[in-house]
């Protein structure tokens, strides 16, 4: 989705832009650089775009965001996101068709960013972000602390994900591409992930076992055949050879 992103001032990113990214792109860098630091950057300003104008949503795009930010970075104030001793933060990206999604805010900025430009049309897609943490044992502790406590500890690229992995699979025929996939990944783990009785459950022939007694590859893996076969997911129109690295210093 996006070609061309630049960003002033975001944190421990004081400045970084990149044009021509490809489909695929490759983040290296050393340790506590900001390479996360910056997929949840980009990350809550598409799920943002995304989010904007779905359904019965009565929020403006300067509210989408602003709510994103807070509860992706989970800070008291979006003015603490302002890199120390700078007055200033922005955020501008663009696609292949010259779509646009920008924003900037200063350090006195609490809750509701002022300056957001959107030029991108309504997105029927559903990014996600996959933490370095399984999701699966931690599934019905993410739901309580964030839906019903409503407290920081579980940010929003975990609450989305434990969203999109309880949807009920879809029934009747599915995308050849994404059955074929789910065929390979039940072959690979010798067994699939079911949701039943409000519990994960590992099966392997006849045999369940609890989630919390599965190995952490297995209950990584398993997140995306259980995105393949719900509604949550749709087929990639777009061709993946690109590949493209960034470096960050």
């Amino acid at each position: 989705m996006i070609s061309s992103y630049e960003i002033h001032n975001f944190g421990q990113i004081e400045h970084i832009e990149f044009e021509d990214l490809a489909n695929i792109n490759l983040i290296i860098g050393k340790n506590a650089c900001g390479k996360t630091f910056l997929l949840k950057i980009l990350y809550s300003a598409i799920r943002s775009i995304e989010d904007y104008r779905r359904g019965k949503d009565p929020r403006n795009i300067n509210e989408v965001i602003s709510e994103k930010l807070y509860w992706t970075f989970q800070v008291n104030r979006l003015s603490d996101l302002v890199s120390k001793g700078r007055e200033l933060l922005s955020l501008s990206f663009t696609d292949k068709f010259e779509n646009k999604f920008s924003y900037k805010f200063g350090s006195s900025t609490e809750k509701i960013i002022q300056k957001v430009t959107n030029t991108f049309p309504r997105r029927e897609a559903n990014s996600l972000f996959l933490p370095a943490k399984e999701i699966l044992s931690l599934f019905h502790v993410v739901k309580k602390s964030r839906d019903i406590d409503r407290m920081f500890g579980f940010d929003d690229t975990y609450l989305d994900l434990v969203r999109a992995i309880e949807i009920d699979p879809m029934k009747g025929k599915n995308h050849e591409n994404f059955s074929l996939s789910r065929k390979k990944l039940e072959k690979m783990l010798n067994g699939k992930i079911v949701f039943e009785k409000d519990e994960w459950i590992y099966k392997q022939g006849n045999s369940r076992f609890p989630i919390h007694t599965t190995s952490e590859g297995i209950k990584k893996i398993a997140i995306f055949d259980r995105l393949l076969c719900t509604k949550f997911r749709q087929p990639c129109r777009q061709s993946y050879r690109q590949l493209r690295s960034v470096k960050l210093k």
